[in-house]
C-alpha cells in the first residue's frame, strides 16, 4: 500500500489501495476522493473514513437502478457499521483535528504539524489501518461468496456486494 506523501491524501489512498478489488481504475480511484483528504479541507471528518465509506459504497451500494440501490442499502449500512465498529477499536476520534491533537485550520498549526511529523505517523498509520480494515473485510465477504457458490453448487460468481 502507498502511504501518502503528505497530509490530505488519506482518501485517495484509501481508495486506490481498493481499486483493483471495485474494478475500477487507478485514475478514478484517485478521482473519486480527491475533495475528501484533509478533513474535507476543514480538518473535520479523516479522509481515512471518508475513502472507506467510498469504498464501501461502490462495493455494496453499486446498482443499474434505484430500486437495486434501495435494497441494497441495508446491507451497505450494516458494513459501515461494521468498518466504523472496527476503526473506533483502534481510533476512538473522527475528526481529523481530535486525531492529530491540533487544529489544522488555524493559520500555522499545519506547518507545526507537519514540522512534528505528525502527517506521516499519524496520518500514514491511520491509513494503512484503514486499508486493513477494507481488505481483512473484503476478504471476509469474498470467502462468504465462495462458500455460498461452494454450497449451492453454482460455482457461478456473484456480482460484488450481492
Amino acid at each position: 500500500m502507498a502511504s501518502p506523501s503528505r497530509f490530505g491524501y488519506c482518501a485517495q489512498t484509501v481508495c486506490l489501495h481498493c481499486a483493483s478489488r471495485l474494478g475500477i481504475s487507478d485514475e478514478q480511484a484517485i478521482g473519486m476522493a480527491s475533495a475528501f483528504g484533509t478533513g474535507m479541507g476543514h480538518a473535520e471528518t479523516c479522509g481515512c473514513i471518508s475513502g472507506a465509506h467510498l469504498v464501501l459504497g461502490l462495493y455494496y451500494g453499486s446498482a443499474a437502478t434505484m430500486e437495486e440501490a434501495k435494497s441494497r442499502k441495508p446491507l451497505l449500512l450494516e458494513k459501515v457499521a461494521e468498518f466504523e465498529r472496527r476503526f473506533s477499536q483502534t481510533q476512538p476520534h473522527r475528526l481529523c483535528r481530535d486525531i492529530l491533537g491540533m487544529d489544522i485550520t488555524q493559520p500555522g498549526v499545519m506547518r507545526e504539524a507537519a514540522e512534528k511529523g505528525l502527517f506521516r505517523s499519524v496520518c500514514g498509520e491511520m491509513t494503512k489501518r484503514t486499508c486493513d480494515i477494507l481488505a481483512d473485510m473484503l476478504d471476509e465477504e469474498a470467502a462468504r461468496k465462495a462458500a455460498g457458490r461452494e454450497s449451492d453448487g453454482s460455482g457461478d460468481a456473484a456480482g460484488q456486494g450481492k
